[in-house]
């Protein structure tokens, strides 16, 4: 006969055995008293365990902590990456429209030079210019650029 605890967490075991000179049933008392000593061993090896898990399961904890706060760290510098990048495409793009209203006004002004058949010409054809090149001007991206913040606001509502 085997007897052992009922709990995983706790390692006890005892066997005993029917011979000849000795039955299993005038084995029980010794089985009682054994049972009866486990109990404060087993009890230790309980809470032992429990103390175990409770510092393992603080231990994850933690450790997802850590793992939330760099996730948040990396995501901050994501959207400051994010904004800056849009940013400096934006300057870029500023610089452009400006050249490009340099260009159109200067072209005008030389227009006026011209006779008034090419004039006309020169005025249609700035205008299509102007068609074809009609995309957001860097002050309409301007407004629509988002601050690192308004990125992590948007990221996180997702």
């Amino acid at each position: 006969m085997q007897l052992y605890s009922p709990y995983s967490s706790a390692k006890w075991l005892l066997q005993f055995r029917q011979t000849k000179q000795c039955g299993l049933i005038s084995q029980i008392p010794k089985m009682i008293s054994s049972m009866q000593e486990a109990v404060p061993l087993i009890s230790k090896q309980l809470e032992e365990a429990r103390i175990k898990a409770e510092e393992w399961r603080i231990q994850r904890e933690l450790e997802h902590a850590i793992y939330l706060e760099k996730k948040r760290i990396d995501r901050e510098k994501e959207a400051c990456s994010a904004s800056r990048t849009e940013l400096k495409s934006i300057m870029a793009q500023w610089t452009e429209d400006k050249r490009l209203e340099q260009f159109f006004h200067q072209a005008e002004s030389d227009a006026v030079t011209l006779d008034e058949q090419q004039k006309v010409q020169v005025m249609e054809c700035l205008q299509l210019v102007r068609q074809f090149l009609s995309e957001d001007t860097a002050v309409e991206r301007l407004l629509k650029w988002k601050t690192p913040k308004e990125r992590l606001d948007n990221w996180n509502k997702k």
